[in-house]
């Protein structure tokens, strides 16, 4: 799958941490926890070593999501 057209939407790296106000490396660790999903908030290049292009509205959607989820609670052991 392919980044909608829309202009400004979905962002390189460098230009997505800039905009988004996170980490590189937190980005990833979202997409690698499940919280941001491949084809919706993040494009994969067609080859291993290609940049992944980020949906910054779609991801800056799934981190307002995110920030309302109740925190879990650890049961004591």
């Amino acid at each position: 799958p392919r980044c909608p057209p829309e202009p400004m939407r979905c962002l390189p790296p460098h230009r997505a941490v800039e905009v988004l106000g996170r980490s590189k490396l937190t980005l990833l660790r979202y997409a690698n926890a499940g919280h941001l999903t491949p084809g919706v908030h993040f494009f994969r290049g067609p080859y291993k070593n290609s940049p992944i292009t980020w949906d910054v509205e779609r991801c800056q959607q799934r981190f307002a999501e995110l920030a309302r989820m109740p925190a879990m609670k650890l049961s004591p052991q």
